[in-house]
C-alpha cells in the first residue's frame, strides 16, 4: 500500500520530483501520529465518540512551486521546499457525522511531512462555540507567539500584511497575515507569507506560503 502511495506522490510532482522529499509513512501511521498530535494538545479524538479519521496525500507542483521554479530557479526552490513551499504531505482530517448538526462543523486537521513531522495544523470550530473576544494588540501577541514557537521567527522579522476579524455570536476570530523579507538573491519575485488563525484566544491554525504578485 505504501509503495502505491509513493508512486502517486511522485506522479504528482512532475518537474519538481527530483527536489521534493518523499513520505515515509503508511496511512495507518499517519492517522495515529495525527491523533497523538491532538492528544498532546489536550484533545482526545475518540472513535467511540464519533470521531472519524480520513487521510489523503497532497503533493507539491501547484502554482507557487511553478512560480518559484521559473522566477528564482531550482536552487531557491530547493531551499524553500519544506518551509514556504509545502512538501508532499499526509493530510489527516478528523470529523463527526452524527450528533448535533451545529457541532459537526468542528474538525481537526494535521498535515504531516517526511517521517511524521507536523508541518501545520488546523482546527475548525462551530460558529456558536463560545470563546474570547480579543482586541487587536492581544491577538497580535497570540499570533506572533505562535510564529515564534512554531517557526522560530521573532516579531522583529515580521511585517503585518492584514488582520481580519470575524464576529461570531459569542466569540471573535482573527486571521493574521504577516510577511518575512527574504533576501532578494534568494527569492527574486513574490513574497514569503505566514498566517495564523486565532479562534477566541486559541491558535486554530497556521501556515506558510509564497504569495504570487497579481501581475
Amino acid at each position: 500500500a505504501l509503495g502505491g502511495v509513493a508512486l502517486i506522490v511522485w506522479g504528482m510532482l512532475g518537474q519538481f520530483r527530483s527536489d521534493a522529499p518523499g513520505l515515509a509513512l503508511a496511512r495507518e501511521q499517519a492517522v495515529e501520529l495525527a491523533r497523538k498530535t491532538w492528544e498532546d494538545a489536550g484533545v482526545k479524538l475518540d472513535p467511540a465518540q464519533g470521531w472519524v479519521a480520513m487521510a489523503y496525500v497532497d503533493g507539491p507542483g501547484g502554482n507557487e512551486d511553478d512560480f518559484v521554479w521559473k522566477t528564482s530557479g531550482p536552487a531557491t526552490y530547493e531551499k524553500l521546499m519544506g518551509n514556504y513551499l509545502a512538501p508532499p504531505l499526509w493530510v489527516v482530517r478528523f470529523a463527526r457525522f452524527t450528533g448535533d448538526i451545529g457541532e459537526r462543523a468542528e474538525e481537526y486537521h494535521v498535515f504531516l511531512r517526511g517521517a511524521g513531522e507536523v508541518y501545520r495544523i488546523k482546527h475548525a470550530l462551530p460558529e456558536a462555540r463560545k470563546g474570547a473576544q480579543l482586541s487587536g494588540e492581544r491577538v497580535s501577541a497570540v499570533a506572533e507567539g505562535a510564529i515564534q514557537r512554531v517557526y522560530g521567527l521573532g516579531a522583529g522579522k515580521l511585517k503585518t500584511v492584514s488582520s481580519d476579524q470575524t464576529q461570531h455570536p459569542d466569540r471573535k476570530d482573527w486571521l493574521m497575515i504577516y510577511s518575512e523579507a527574504l533576501p532578494k538573491d534568494l527569492l527574486k519575485e513574490g513574497e514569503a507569507r505566514l498566517a495564523v488563525r486565532v479562534a477566541g484566544d486559541e491558535v486554530a491554525g497556521y501556515r506558510r506560503w509564497i504569495d504570487i504578485p497579481e501581475e
